[in-house]
């Protein structure tokens, strides 16, 4: 794999983890980090949990059972 596959594009030369992508935590001028739209499935990241009804939610297991619904169809 190379460096930048790991690496998300803020814009103006900003890049960061593609880990700290969705993951509730603003990291990029205007957010575009947390773009709900985002396909974070398909990143194949470790760690993630995929949402049961959705193919492209996959949030970080660290939201799981924090009384927070941060799946759509509130399956974490």
């Amino acid at each position: 794999i190379k460096h930048h596959q790991l690496l998300f594009n803020c814009g103006q030369s900003f890049f960061i983890s593609k880990h700290r992508l969705n993951d509730g935590l603003i990291d990029c001028h205007m957010g575009t980090d947390e773009l709900a739209e985002r396909d974070t499935c398909s990143l194949n990241l470790a760690n993630r949990f995929r949402c049961q009804t959705s193919q492209t939610q996959c949030i970080p297991r660290l939201h799981l059972a924090d009384e927070i619904h941060d799946c759509v169809d509130r399956s974490d």
